[in-house]
């Protein structure tokens, strides 16, 4: 568990985005610290795989990532490793995580796994103690994987996740959980049945199914979204439309500019992870100011009033819910204008909000098991969230019917 600090740090969180408070004296709960800027693939919805130079490719300096780590690693109960490059092409990403470990938070990291990595290298990650990794294998077949995966090497992601697992299982780990990443398309969708029925052969502990993004034009040509409607995020009826439209019209505060923190690797801090760009950024940390200062800059304040003072918005065509990571050219808004008056992943405002239902859901878990300690912390953080409790009382009932059905 984190210290009680966290813990009242998440419910004066909770109180500022309640209020919608444009200065807020709380430090952010996740984050996402990427360590490169740069990728090997040239993936067709990706402005780094496109090579659009909307940011330098520059990677992540130890002294800028420890030094914010020591500020806010405290108060941070998830951290995401990635975003816009890959992090397997940085030698310290394994330091970088086992360092990021001693401040007990959860490490998440995403790879496109087509990268040549040493036994040694890969030993390093599983005993750095990330938690997930999550590896993007959009495809049974090398063609059918390589018309998105430009570039990439089918059979060295499929050699690497099952080193991975092997290295994994010689250390007797059960960590990291390894993660199949499959994004469907209309020319992959037939391989979804296949893959289901072999990730755990190919090394993986679960597969992860979910609809893609599509490419934007002039580079979308043969592609097109999946014609399952569960696959196909431009389906009205689709979860991040009903996600998306819900926020257009409720004109509710994004969570992201409340409990989010976005590092880049040259320093620059975005307010969400779907800012592709770096002009729309709203700082720079060098590691000697602190990062505090740029989460209450004027940029933050000016983002926050947006959504304070916002009223409930008219409904948007369906395809404008999904453009966070599609490779826009930021020309096309002008200057002075943040990117939050237009927010390029309205699907996604709700993120830190399910971290609080998780952070709710974990620490009732630990009440169960004994830790007298969660009381504290559910005290501290002003009791778990509604859904946090209904979700935690649903898996231990599952738990107690499992159980008294196989005693019989």
């Amino acid at each position: 568990m984190k210290s009680l600090r966290a813990y009242r740090n998440l419910f004066k969180l909770r109180l500022n985005m309640l209020l919608r408070r444009e200065v807020v004296d709380h430090y952010p709960i996740v984050a996402y610290i990427e360590p490169t800027l740069f990728c090997n693939l040239r993936c067709p919805a990706c402005p780094t795989g496109l090579r659009l130079n909307l940011r330098s490719p520059v990677r992540l300096d130890w002294d800028l990532f420890t030094a914010a780590i020591d500020e806010i690693g405290e108060y941070i109960f998830e951290l995401y490793m990635y975003n816009w490059g890959e992090p397997l092409l940085h030698p310290e990403t394994p330091a970088m995580i086992r360092y990021a470990k001693q401040q007990h938070m959860q490490v998440t990291l995403s790879t496109n796994f087509s990268v040549a990595l040493s036994d040694d290298y890969l030993a390093a990650l599983i005993d750095s103690g990330l938690d997930r990794i999550v590896i993007s294998l959009d495809g049974v077949s090398a063609a059918t994987y390589g018309h998105y995966r430009r570039q990439g090497d089918h059979g060295r992601v499929r050699e690497n996740m099952s080193r991975l697992r092997a290295a994994r299982d010689h250390k007797r780990r059960d960590k990291p959980e390894i993660v199949w990443q499959f994004l469907v398309f209309a020319h992959n969708e037939h391989e979804i049945s296949t893959a289901k029925a072999c990730y755990r052969e190919w090394g993986a502990d679960c597969i992860i199914v979910e609809g893609a993004q599509m490419p934007v034009s002039p580079f979308d040509a043969g592609f097109s979204p999946s014609t399952q409607s569960q696959y196909n995020l431009y389906h009205p009826g689709h979860p991040y439309q009903r996600s998306g439209q819900r926020q257009l019209r409720d004109g509710r505060p994004c969570s992201w500019l409340y409990g989010a923190i976005v590092l880049n690797p040259d320093g620059r801090i975005s307010p969400c992870c779907g800012t592709a760009a770096a002009r729309d950024d709203f700082g720079t940390y060098s590691g000697k100011e602190s990062l505090m200062s740029i989460y209450n800059s004027q940029p933050y304040q000016g983002a926050r009033a947006i959504n304070r003072h916002t009223q409930p918005r008219n409904k948007q065509p369906g395809v404008a819910m999904i453009r966070g990571m599609a490779a826009e050219n930021p020309a096309t808004r002008r200057a002075e204008t943040l990117i939050c008056a237009v927010c390029p992943i309205p699907f996604r405002q709700d993120d830190i909000h399910k971290t609080i239902t998780r952070v709710s859901y974990q620490t009732l878990h630990h009440l169960l098991r004994g830790k007298l300690r969660a009381v504290a912390a559910l005290v501290a953080m002003g009791g778990p969230s509604f859904y946090g409790v209904w979700r935690w009382l649903r898996s231990h009932i599952r738990e107690l019917l499992r159980d008294s059905l196989g005693s019989r």
